[in-house]
């Protein structure tokens, strides 16, 4: 975010303001996730992680990589 140009604070008073938020809200979101059986996400992703837009209701990520899965299938589309 802060590449993008936004302001960001930090120091001990921001880290005691979003504690002060997150605890507002997480236990919560943790009671509601357990009882779900649904895992709460990270804060932070991996480098390699995808979001929504990047893959299909398929499973196809992109262009190069549905061209390298169908490569695979001859022109009556089976193996």
């Amino acid at each position: 975010m802060a590449d993008s140009g936004v302001e960001l604070r930090e120091g001990d008073d921001a880290d005691r303001k979003l504690a002060e938020l997150r605890s507002l809200y997480e236990p919560f979101v943790n009671a509601l996730a357990e009882f779900l059986l649904i895992p709460i996400p990270p804060w932070v992703v991996s480098a390699d992680a995808l979001d929504n837009w990047q893959t299909s209701a398929w499973g196809m990520i992109s262009a190069h990589k549905t061209r390298a899965l169908f490569s695979r299938f001859g022109d009556d589309g089976h193996p």
